[in-house]
């Protein structure tokens, strides 16, 4: 089969604009870190989160994805931490961290989100915009869950006041179905 040097031409256009498209429109994750992130990002939890645990034998599990939030190709991590003393009726606690040195430093933390979270491709202040699930109670004891957008004020992430009603476009960086690494 030969194809016409337009036809080629048409084709390379094509997936080079797909290329550039993805790579500027959507935040970058990254599903398996390097070992030593892992480890310095296993060192950073276990030494945050000891400052509030109240019982050293409480089952603690985290998710974490290294996303590049800021679209400056350096990877922020978003982190699903759950356990008893992490979750409560209205989901779990969810960190933004951003590399801070060998470390890492707190930029938000959430404390009733549910999966899964997702990174969107709008922007708010230079970061990417999040989504997370969030319960909702109304009327007498009903309660059903729906996707919230969380956007960055330029300090953290807070919820948007504004109500969408079209889907939010992004991609999921920690589905609905993990379990969790054990951290302690």
């Amino acid at each position: 089969m030969r194809i016409s040097l337009r036809d080629f031409c048409s084709i390379v256009i094509a997936v080079v604009a797909g290329v550039v498209f993805s790579a500027h429109c959507f935040p970058q994750g990254e599903q398996q870190p390097r070992s030593n992130q892992n480890e310095s990002l296993k060192i950073f939890l276990r030494d945050y989160l000891a400052n509030s645990r109240s019982d050293d034998r409480e089952p603690t599990r985290y998710t974490s994805a290294f996303v590049d939030l800021k679209g400056d190709g350096s990877k922020e991590v978003v982190v699903y931490v759950t356990g008893d003393f992490w979750c409560g009726s209205g989901g779990c606690m969810t960190l933004i961290l951003e590399h801070k040195g060998s470390s890492f430093k707190v930029v938000s933390k959430m404390m009733t989100t549910l999966l899964p979270i997702r990174a969107l491709t709008t922007k708010s202040n230079g970061w990417h915009d999040i989504s997370v699930m969030a319960r909702v109670w109304y009327g007498e004891g009903n309660v059903y869950s729906r996707e919230q957008k969380l956007s960055f004020n330029g300090k953290s992430y807070r919820t948007s006041t504004q109500r969408s009603v079209e889907k939010l476009a992004g991609e999921v960086v920690i589905p609905a179905t993990e379990e969790g690494t054990p951290l302690y």
